[in-house]
């Protein structure tokens, strides 16, 4: 029987449970002809390789578009998933469709995510809800824009920062150091040579969700349970931006806009990308504040959020290979089911992860086996790598997942910070409030202060 083979192109803990999750959909449904092959992973698919799964590793990165595209045509993969938006904005999506493979993640020209820009137009011209904006490419106009401009406003870097391209300005004097550093001292390169200066979106970190669009490439899209992303680096919503210290979910009270973001939001945006003659296909992400006027979008992303997608695969009863590969291949979408209970997601991060120098790397990571009880926790490795001597060590910023399950909110939030402490490296620091703005939604509905 030939071979087959499905690619996932990443190095993240998204990448590391979407191979899980392939994995044991392959035992499942017997296919043992079948490899995942990981371009690069990381330590958590290097074990999975070396104790048995059906996973294979390889030296190249999601950023070398053609590497990527060289090695899943010769493989002629049945399916290619992309966790990172780098390669897809760069086409790596448009040179494997045209070689005849099915690919989750959409074209270039669909791409959104290169350019916040382009997607305020979009919005607008779909009549979107977002905040109001201004874009400049001359640091000195921008800067006496702002000095007129009412407090706080968020300053955006238009192009890929990794996420790290935003920053919330409470002072002129904030606003103008920003916009230097983006603009003058280029910290993100090309990506600050355009910025937008938008108007500041009422709500706060507490209202601020994910939302994950799963679609087929034919108008056909199945929406996630609503997550809640939590950006800065320590407890309370302090501390410099990450590119995600935990999330939480579902996030029960946004149930009520969901119409609403269903109509005014999803739909419009996936109307106005296919008005190219095109439909975007794999997972369109929509960043929102929940505002005192409703729902308004932040940002849009084009691949699964990490780490929104542990907590929402925890929950998912469905096959999550079958989805994608339905997505990927244009075919019918099944109805989604998910488990009844909240999932919560807790990152570890590496010494210095946040801050100016970047994070220590090579540390011995220790206490993995033991924070795998009870059952309804899982570890999954982000910024890790194995040695010769079959150690884990830290690789990366955010090192290990720490993903638990439970019926109730309090529950999964005690069993994950729980697991997460029984994990160790030097300098380890993790959030322990992460899914505490659920908890004040619970207490406040039950009339405790």
């Amino acid at each position: 029987m030939k071979q087959e083979h499905i690619v996932v192109v990443g190095s993240g803990g998204r990448e590391a449970e979407t191979v899980s999750q392939f994995h044991q959909s392959l035992l499942r449904d017997g296919r043992s002809n079948t490899i995942i092959d990981v371009l690069p992973g990381n330590g958590g698919t290097r074990w999975m390789e070396l104790n048995g799964y059906q996973v294979r590793n390889h030296s190249i990165k999601a950023e070398d578009v053609a590497g990527v595209t060289k090695f899943a045509i010769e493989k002629q993969a049945c399916v290619t998933f992309f966790g990172p938006e780098f390669p897809l904005v760069n086409g790596s999506a448009d040179l494997l469709e045209d070689a005849g493979l099915a690919v989750f993640g959409p074209r270039m020209d669909l791409a959104i995510e290169g350019s916040k820009l382009r997607q305020k137009i979009l919005m607008a011209k779909a009549n979107i809800p977002t905040a109001n904006y201004r874009a400049f490419t001359d640091c000195y106009v921008a800067t006496n824009f702002v000095r007129n401009a009412p407090m706080p406003v968020v300053v955006k870097a238009d192009g890929l920062c990794g996420g790290k391209g935003v920053e919330i300005c409470r002072t002129f004097d904030a606003a103008a150091s920003t916009l230097r550093s983006f603009m003058l001292d280029k910290i993100h390169g090309d990506a600050g040579s355009t910025v937008l200066v938008e108007e500041f979106l009422e709500g706060g970190n507490d209202m601020e969700v994910s939302v994950l669009v799963f679609c087929n490439g034919k108008g056909d899209y199945r929406i996630l349970p609503c997550m809640q992303d939590h950006k800065p680096l320590l407890d309370g919503n302090k501390g410099p931006n990450t590119g995600g210290m935990g999330a939480w979910g579902p996030v029960f009270w946004v149930e009520r806009y969901m119409h609403f973001i269903q109509k005014r939001i999803i739909e419009p945006m996936l109307e106005v990308l296919a008005q190219g003659g095109k439909h975007f296909r794999g997972c369109l992400y929509a960043g929102l504040m929940i505002t005192p006027e409703g729902p308004k979008v932040v940002e849009w992303n084009i691949r699964p959020g990490d780490p929104e997608l542990q907590p929402t695969l925890a929950l998912l009863e469905n096959d999550f290979l079958d989805l994608v590969w339905r997505c990927a291949r244009g075919e019918s979408l099944p109805a989604l089911k998910f488990w009844d209970g909240f999932s919560v997601c807790v990152v570890l991060t590496a010494e210095g992860y946040g801050y100016p120098g970047g994070p220590a790397k090579n540390d011995v990571v220790t206490g993995i086996e033991l924070a795998q009880n009870p059952p309804n926790v899982k570890i999954i490795h982000a910024g890790t790598i194995m040695d010769e001597q079959n150690r884990i060590l830290t690789a990366g910023g955010r090192v290990v997942n720490v993903v638990a399950r439970e019926r109730t909110l309090i529950g999964a939030i005690e069993m994950a910070n729980a697991a997460a402490a029984k994990i160790d490296f030097r300098g380890k620091h993790f959030r322990t409030d992460i899914g505490a703005a659920g908890l004040r939604v619970i207490l406040q509905s039950a009339g405790v202060k």
